[in-house]
């Protein structure tokens, strides 16, 4: 089944995305047929700045990660227009390469399904007729030959040529399956549709675990955090995958409809304006609407589910979202959000040591602490006023950021 989507342009960017609800697949590189649609979009949409694949865990893929899927669909062009016509003719008249022709039929069947095999596999048969070609005794007339070896170097410079698209000879390394490169190097940032935070499933393979350990919270599931040393990169990494990011898609839909709610709700008392009680007000307007929703449908919801996921949206909407969890982990002392925030993940010192993570913030998360740190400081916070320096007492922490015109 082709996938159904829309190209969109966001800050001059190119952006494609896929309707993946409802599909019978599982929206992931790692699925054969998503995979297959997804090398089609990109063989025929061309300049991509982002891939985003819409199902309850949004998938985005850019930076990287696109630039190697990018490669691939250029690889899979590639080998689609191998000329067979010229194989055939180099076949009959030189009778030799009688097994090319279905081990090339074979690559380019492959292809589009499974890019990463079939280059490897065509690098192979390269790497062994050029092997072979060196060994090759002098059978026919000395011109027939040089007809033929002049044939044989042409038609495996073409394939060598073929290799070289999207650049996969400096990304694909021998003996590594295929799957290793959809499911790590081809990552993408993954968030739950109610969210925005974006965060990444796996640790590197480079990663190397240390420990780990929780942060509790009142009213909701603590948070598993894992340390890893990097390899390849001298600071090491904090890994946390949020338990709101194991919601089930049921819960996601839920918590996204009582966000519909909200949007066309009309309170009765300007209690939610406040912002050190804003908080509770959206606590008890989740708590009710998701009790009511339950009883209207027949979903089970018990008190614990219920209290979890009332925070859960009291913490994305009236709070400070994922930074919430980071703040009340007592081993960190600084935290960093640099811009351009959808390339850089948080920046941690922990212990004293720095670290990267898994975590990435989007503008819209920016947007919404910003705005959230306006209120509760009472200061302006804008290009006219681009640094705020305050006071986080309920966490005893301080903020400092700083604006444009000054980043």
């Amino acid at each position: 089944m082709k996938c159904q989507y829309g190209v969109k342009k966001e800050g001059g960017m190119r952006v494609a995305v896929v309707e993946c609800e409802g599909c019978e697949h599982a929206s992931t590189l790692v699925d054969r047929e998503c995979r297959t649609n997804i090398v089609q979009l990109l063989m025929k949409e061309g300049e991509l700045g982002r891939l985003v694949l819409n199902h309850p865990f949004v998938k985005v893929f850019e930076g990287e990660p696109l630039m190697f899927l990018k490669g691939a669909a250029a690889f899979v062009e590639g080998v689609q227009s191998i000329d067979m016509a010229g194989l055939s003719a180099y076949e009959k008249e030189c009778g030799e390469w009688q097994g090319m022709r279905d081990a090339l039929t074979a690559i380019r069947e492959m292809a589009g399904a499974d890019p990463i095999t079939a280059y490897q596999q065509l690098r192979e048969l390269v790497r062994k007729e050029r092997k072979t070609a060196r060994k090759k005794p002098v059978i026919l007339e000395k011109k027939e030959r040089n007809d033929c070896d002049g044939h044989r170097r042409r038609y495996l410079h073409s394939l060598m040529e073929v290799l070289t698209k999207g650049e996969l000879d400096t990304r694909v390394s021998p003996g590594k399956e295929s799957d290793f490169y959809y499911m790590y190097a081809m990552q993408p940032y993954v968030r739950p549709l109610f969210f925005d935070t974006y965060i990444h499933m796996t640790p590197p393979p480079d990663a190397v675990f240390i420990k780990k350990y929780e942060i509790k919270r009142k009213g909701g599931r603590p948070l598993q955090v894992a340390l890893y040393s990097l390899s390849t990169r001298p600071e090491k990494l904090y890994f946390v995958i949020p338990p709101e990011y194991n919601l089930s898609p049921d819960e996601l839909k839920l918590l996204q409809r009582v966000k519909e709610k909200l949007a066309k709700h009309r309170p009765e008392d300007s209690s939610f304006m406040d912002p050190e009680t804003s908080r509770e007000y959206f606590l008890k307007f989740a708590r009710a609407t998701l009790r009511t929703i339950a009883e209207d449908e027949g979903i089970p919801l018990d008190i614990e589910k219920l209290e979890i996921l009332s925070d859960i949206f009291a913490k994305y909407t009236a709070g400070l979202g994922l930074l919430e969890d980071l703040l009340l982990d007592a081993n960190i002392q600084d935290i960093y959000i640099n811009a351009p925030v959808a390339n850089n993940p948080l920046h941690i010192v922990w212990q004293g040591e720095e670290y990267t993570s898994n975590i990435y913030f989007s503008e819209q998360d920016v947007d919404a602490l910003s705005s959230r740190f306006r209120s509760l400081s009472g200061r302006p916070f804008s290009e006219a006023a681009p640094i705020l320096d305050m006071g986080l007492d309920a966490y005893d922490s301080r903020i400092a950021a700083i604006s444009r015109p000054l980043t």
